[in-house]
């Protein structure tokens, strides 16, 4: 409910407070694995997000995602990690060749937080 108070209390557009927790997501992660942070961010943010009018729909593509481009950057960046141990490259090597995928990461993060359209589209074409 505070979460809810607080973000209702900003007074600023939906695609705002998507862009914000996007940059939260790309904060946690960085250092937090996929699966215990969606365990621990959905059940407080969901409620909160809904009441907002933002669609769960839109709100765990905006999750996964960021998550995903959190998991492959630097300083932790478990799955850049993962890739370097398997090509046995210098980290700084193995970054600057997944820079190019993580910018377009980047870029589908921004724009599924600013068009709702590009996440639910499909789920509405096979649902209804």
């Amino acid at each position: 409910m505070a979460i809810t108070g607080f973000l209702s209390s900003l007074h600023i557009p939906n695609f705002a407070v998507l862009l914000l927790f996007s940059a939260l997501l790309f904060f946690v992660g960085d250092f937090i694995d996929v699966g215990p942070a969606i365990l621990l961010l959905t059940p407080i943010l969901l409620p909160a997000f809904e009441q907002m009018g933002i669609s769960a729909i839109q709100f765990g593509a905006v999750l996964i995602v960021g998550l995903a481009v959190g998991l492959a950057t630097p300083p932790v960046g478990q799955c850049l990690n993962v890739a370097n141990k398997i090509a046995g490259l210098e980290l700084t090597e193995t970054f600057v060749a997944a820079l190019p995928y993580l910018i377009a990461n980047f870029i589908v993060m921004i724009l599924v937080s600013i068009l709702p359209a590009l996440s639910e589209w499909l789920p509405r074409l096979l649902f209804n």
